[in-house]
């Protein structure tokens, strides 16, 4: 703690981004949302990408400070032109759902293809459901099932989870009850709460 405090001190961003967490979460000290903010935007100012990202969280949700989508979309501007797969991911939700920018499936598609590559497992799930559905590009739902497949092999819940309806609806794929059955459990075991309360209300039928 004493060494965060002192490099934050000094201007070492990492520092400076490091306790900013600290002061967020309450972690080893009295949780400090001021205190928190001062750091990131501190940080940010250094360019440090993660702090850029936090901002423009802390910015969008409105709960810590007035809601501010127009900072909101410059700090994640900020972060996705260093390459940081969570700010590109994010801006790629604002063109999808038209959140302060007007909707671009296109842009959308865009930042998450660029998140995707650096193995965001939503971006992921976002482009095989786009695919499938022709947003933004021409529908192509092999295409798109293939991302959504590659998110599901890497063991995420909400991609399995959507495996397993595809698999239960048959409109992508053929409908297949037992894959569908197992995708679901498996996000049941990795703490979907939504396919637990599938797998729990199948079972009650039994």
């Amino acid at each position: 703690m004493e060494y965060y405090s002192k490099s934050a001190q000094l201007g070492f961003k990492n520092a400076q981004f490091n306790l900013a967490v600290m002061y967020d979460e309450g972690i080893l000290i009295p949780k400090n949302i001021e205190k928190a903010i001062d750091l990131y935007t501190k940080s940010a100012n250094l360019d440090n990408s993660m702090a850029e990202y936090q901002l423009g969280n802390i910015y969008r949700n409105g709960k810590w400070v007035p809601q501010d989508l127009k900072k909101a979309f410059e700090y994640y501007k900020k972060s996705a032109d260093r390459g940081y797969a969570d700010a590109l991911f994010n801006l790629g939700e604002l063109y999808r759902q038209g959140d302060y920018v007007k909707q671009d499936y296109k842009k959308a598609i865009e930042y998450f293809q660029k998140a995707a590559q650096q193995g965001n497992v939503t971006a992921i799930l976002n482009l095989g459901l786009m695919y499938c559905e022709g947003k933004g590009v021409q529908k192509d739902t092999k295409k798109g099932f293939e991302f959504i497949q590659k998110g599901a092999f890497l063991n995420d819940p909400t991609v399995q989870f959507n495996l397993g309806v595809i698999y239960g609806q048959g409109k992508i794929v053929k409908q297949n009850p037992e894959k569908a059955e197992h995708y679901i459990k498996a996000a049941c075991l990795n703490h979907s709460q939504e396919a637990c309360d599938i797998v729990n209300s199948i079972e009650n039928e039994l």
